[in-house]
């Protein structure tokens, strides 16, 4: 589909192709446009609408969820008919309306004080629709785009895929900390206007710099009839039919959020079983022992999503009630300590890069399947964090803001362990002629897990009655038990992980 690698050499800026850096700042301004409304989306529902903790854990996990299963309709269709370029052109611009959505709903439709019209709560979930199916056109797509910039062989794809994904922590960084702090201070619709601004920014940049993309053939399918139901669509209009479907369907999913978990699961069982039957008849030993470790991998990541999710959610609302925002002279958000996992990644990669190579030249760098149980064991400490900052509650029974720090740096040092690890793992054991649909199985384990995570958080919910009827301590108490108890599932996680390392160590045949 792509146009020979050989037409962009010519054309670099620090050792790369010029594309990688529109494709960098597309991902930073799309990334900033998500977890601008990411960081906002509990605490609206909350606050705002005055929803319950539990519907509003529901309608976030249904989102995450759905966020992560749409990349494979997107990808479906930028194969067949739409190209991956115009792809992303059309998931930028569903993301734009998709935020404006938003803003437009809480300026023109919620209440005076608190809450929201009949005609208010219709646009959120239309919004919300327009959101999920914009990244399902572009998340998977423009990664594919930068795998199009370089040669299959060239030693520069790895590093121009780092700085790629650099762009997805510092948009997210970015996001906590302006789009947060603006929602929560001055008003809800500028927070989720400035993730719109964003979006803008990022479809600004994407097409104003296409003479440094890879050039797209059009698909062969796209110019094709076909004859549905009796009548004969020519192959342009077909997705654009998915696109309405798509939308029709997310709407409706997102006002029963609860048909998001049966529908997740299946899909997930289906694709799991699909690939044991294809590695027990279609593969040899080895390669499908491989395939076998790349699925206990594909079980930590979900595991991973599930915990991690609820910096989102449980955390989220727990930052909001319990604890004490002062930092010297700064007075934080809740909402603005959601960037804070990815501000710690940045930092620290580098630190966790060196210190793997350090160990690599004395040949003490730990097999791959130990390093990745390790991961789990962070977030456990990461929430053993909260759970002991609970228990030092200041007089007034507020947590100092330094213990959810803490809790960030864990969880940032398994994001940096797992995240990368994890996924270059399972396409080096996987056997080419399935290595697409691993992919896409990754995405689906980040689907299954913050589905996962909103029912892990709705453990920690509080109705607005047994707030006001809780006594401080009790509702210190609460929270306690619920991270308390995050932390040991975690612990035994990480234990059941770790104990299967000499079993995948064999499954690997030798690789590392």
């Amino acid at each position: 589909m792509h146009a020979p690698q050989e037409a962009l050499k010519g054309d670099l800026l620090f050792g790369h192709p010029k594309g990688l850096y529109v494709l960098f700042m597309t991902e930073t301004w799309e990334r900033f446009s998500y977890y601008g409304m990411r960081a906002l989306l509990v605490l609206y529902l909350t606050q705002r609408f005055l929803l319950t903790d539990t519907a509003s854990f529901a309608i976030y996990g249904a989102y995450t969820a759905l966020v992560y299963i749409s990349p494979l309709l997107g990808g479906v269709i930028a194969d067949r008919f739409f190209g991956y370029n115009k792809s992303v052109m059309i998931g930028g611009a569903l993301m734009i309306v998709g935020h404006f959505g938003f803003a437009i709903q809480d300026f023109e439709f919620a209440t005076g004080a608190k809450g929201a019209t009949p005609a208010g709560l219709q646009l959120f979930y239309i919004s919300m629709a327009f959101l999920i199916t914009g990244v399902g056109f572009l998340k998977g797509n423009i990664s594919t785009m930068v795998g199009a910039l370089y040669p299959k062989d060239s030693r520069l794809r790895d590093s121009g895929f780092v700085i790629f994904f650099w762009g997805v922590n510092i948009g997210a960084t970015l996001a906590a900390f302006t789009c947060g702090y603006i929602g929560q201070t001055y008003g809800w619709g500028y927070g989720f206007g400035l993730a719109g601004i964003g979006m803008c920014l990022g479809q600004a940049t994407f097409m104003l710099g296409q003479r440094y993309l890879a050039r797209e053939e059009e698909p062969a399918s796209a110019r094709r009839t076909y004859a549905v139901a009796g009548i004969r669509i020519a192959g342009r209009r077909i997705p654009l039919i998915g696109i309405l479907g798509t939308l029709i369907a997310t709407y409706g999913l997102m006002q029963i959020p609860q048909v998001t978990g049966p529908i997740v699961i299946t899909t997930v069982f289906l694709a799991l079983a699909w690939t044991i039957w294809f590695s027990v008849a279609k593969l040899e030993k080895v390669e499908r022992e491989r395939v076998w470790c790349s699925l206990i991998i594909w079980a930590m990541w979900a595991c991973y999503a599930a915990l991690i999710e609820q910096t989102g959610s449980s955390i989220n609302l727990f930052t909001a009630r319990l604890v004490d925002l002062q930092m010297g002279p700064v007075t934080l958000q809740a909402s603005q300590l959601q960037g804070a996992t990815t501000l710690f990644l940045l930092i620290l990669s580098p630190v966790v890069a060196w210190l793997w190579d350090w160990l690599d030249k004395r040949g003490l760098n730990p097999p791959t399947p130990p390093k990745l149980a390790l991961a789990i064991f962070a977030l456990a400490a990461g929430f053993g964090a909260v759970w002991l900052g609970i228990r030092l509650a200041d007089g007034a029974g507020l947590v100092s803001v330094w213990w959810l720090m803490l809790t960030f740096v864990c969880f940032a040092m398994a994001a940096i362990v797992l995240q990368p690890i994890g996924l270059s793992t399972v396409t080096r054991l996987t056997t080419d002629r399935i290595i697409g649909f691993m992919v896409g199985l990754w995405m689906l384990a980040v689907a299954i897990g913050s589905w996962a995570a909103a029912e892990i958080a709705k453990l920690s919910s509080v109705s607005a009655a047994e707030q006001k009827a809780m006594a401080h301590p009790a509702l210190l108490a609460h929270y306690q038990t619920f991270f308390g108890s995050v932390a040991l599932w975690a612990v035994g996680l990480g234990v059941l992980f770790f104990a299967l390392t000499p079993l995948m160590k064999k499954w690997m045949h030798g690789m590392r």
